[in-house]
């Protein structure tokens, strides 16, 4: 199903990512993510990157019915990438109809702007729509700003939890799983 661009505001964009655009998804993932976060990693988020935006998982995510991928643009240029699943449970979870924010990333340029509020607000707002109960998301618990940025956007840790990926420094394995209620 081809879905449309979605124009958040005057200078935000949303354009739905589509499989031959995953190589395009791929260096830019390699641009943004990096910089922030291959101190978490010990091969600096090379094979992270690499297993998550190869074109077979690239390919597999979009197949979803229920997911919403898609390129962030910001003013004219495209400025980080959104995921998320409708009906998309946590693991051992006894809640049902709950939207996963699987993926939001931003260029470290632009962090400070409002995009990642604007951002949230809209994957809140389609849930609400969509009639879910909450939505949830995992954040490592030792990145501060992000913990203090969902915190202040209404979420709550509902559960600690570790990460199994033997490329991650043991040290920053720590999860949340960070839940809002609607």
């Amino acid at each position: 199903m081809k879905r449309e661009a979605l124009q958040l505001n005057e200078d935000i964009k949303l354009l739905p990512i589509a499989i031959d655009e995953q190589e395009r998804l791929r260096r830019m993932m390699h641009l943004i993510y990096k910089p922030v976060y291959q101190h978490l990693w010990q091969d600096n988020g090379e094979a992270y990157v690499e297993s998550q935006y190869n074109r077979d998982q690239v390919m597999s995510e979009l197949s979803l019915e229920n997911a919403r991928y898609y390129f962030v643009e910001y003013k004219g240029e495209v400025m980080g990438m959104l995921r998320y699943l409708f009906d998309c449970p946590f693991p051992d979870s006894h809640y049902h109809n709950v939207t996963k924010l699987h993926r939001i990333y931003l260029d470290p340029a632009t962090h400070g702007s409002g995009i990642g509020a604007l951002l949230v607000n809209y994957v809140v707002q389609q849930a609400t729509l969509a009639g879910q109960k909450s939505v949830w998301l995992e954040c490592m618990d030792t990145q501060e700003p992000a913990i203090k940025f969902y915190t202040k956007m209404g979420f709550y840790t509902e559960r600690r939890f570790q990460l199994d990926s033997p490329t991650m420094k043991p040290e920053f394995r720590g999860m949340l799983l960070m839940k809002k209620d609607l």
